[in-house]
């Protein structure tokens, strides 16, 4: 078992979500990136300043544009969205996820249901995706459905696309002001991708990307989120035991929590780093004090030196995120992170 202090437990979780120790990431290529790294990017179609997606990826992506995440999803089909809640997933993560949509069709009654109570139209649409190719919600008018009182649509056609999409049928080819334009999923995702992955296989590959996602997770949160995947508490914890012999998933005590927490077996080494005082930036480690102070001072915005900063004030050239320090933070010394007021989770479970 590892055992480490609450300042590294805080900074590993931030920097596997990418939000420590700075933006590492540029662009269209940074952005998928950040995108595999933080595991899930939740979808939110509310838009108040930005979209909650676009805002994720700016805090995190250098010279990141709305829409660059819908680009590596619907154009270079790098990722699909699935879910109850919402998310975007790598790709070739697709085979796992079609076990947890087998699990879903056959064992979530509300999906049951759904197959039950609308069987006509679900047949229906997807004979006009066999014929039209991408269908939106929007190409039938509510006159000339039947009505529904659900909160994944309020046409038969809604519901009826909704448990397509859901059990993995079809997927969403792109979006229109972001709503969904469904197609069948042969045509959007590669062939060989098509497949399920063994049960095993796919259990734990679901307790790895759970742990991972979360940084460090405690032993009940995988067991509550893999019951989501229809599997019992009983055999999480038998399946966490010989993932932990097998050195896939590690045991750590932060000083200071009650509960043992699971870390990545992967991240063991990052893990006793941080304990060390030492910082990997872009690939090179950066050795800190004792008492907290940092050997080398970076804006916490865009991860510029103090050096960097005063080549530029003495150039007569237009200054650059990424050499200096115009996007407005000021210098400042490291220290501690301080406690947290109250609990801060990553993520949510899917309904």
């Amino acid at each position: 078992m590892l055992t480490i202090n609450i300042e590294t437990a805080r900074r590993f979780i931030l920097g596997k979500q990418g939000l420590w120790p700075g933006r590492r990431w540029r662009g269209t290529a940074g952005t998928e990136a950040a995108m595999r790294a933080m595991e899930y990017l939740q979808l939110d179609p509310l838009q108040i300043l930005a979209r909650s997606q676009d805002i994720t990826l700016h805090s995190r992506v250098l010279d990141y544009a709305p829409g660059m995440w819908e680009d590596l999803a619907y154009q270079q089909r790098q990722f699909f969205d699935w879910g109850g809640w919402l998310a975007v997933r790598p790709m070739n993560e697709l085979p796992h996820w079609r076990v947890v949509m087998r699990r879903e069709r056959d064992g979530n009654s509300r999906i049951r249901n759904m197959a039950v109570e609308h069987a006509e139209a679900i047949e229906e649409m997807r004979a006009i995706l066999r014929e039209r190719g991408t269908v939106s919600n929007r190409d039938f008018a509510m006159a000339s459905r039947k009505r529904t009182q659900s909160y994944r649509g309020r046409k038969d056609s809604a519901l009826a696309l909704y448990y397509l999409w859901r059990t993995g049928e079809v997927m969403t080819h792109h979006r229109k002001n972001f709503e969904r334009v469904y197609a069948l999923a042969d045509t959007v995702a590669p062939a060989h991708l098509l497949r399920e992955s063994d049960e095993a296989e796919a259990d734990r590959f679901l307790i790895k990307k759970d742990v991972s996602f979360s940084g460090l997770s405690r032993p009940s949160r995988v067991a509550e989120s893999f019951r989501g995947y229809g599997e019992s508490d009983r055999a999480t914890k038998k399946l966490l035991g010989a993932m932990v012999a097998d050195g896939d998933l590690i045991e750590v005590q932060v000083e200071g929590w009650k509960a043992v927490h699971y870390a990545l077996g992967s991240d063991a080494e990052v893990l006793r780093e941080l304990s060390a005082g030492r910082v990997t930036t872009s690939g090179r480690s950066t050795s800190r004090s004792s008492s907290g102070g940092s050997a080398t001072t970076r804006c916490r915005c865009c991860g510029a030196t103090a050096s960097s900063r005063a080549s530029t004030a003495n150039s007569t050239a237009r200054p650059t995120p990424s050499s200096s320090w115009a996007c407005g933070w000021r210098r400042r010394r490291s220290a501690p992170m301080r406690p947290l007021r109250r609990p801060w989770r990553v993520g949510l479970h899917a309904s």
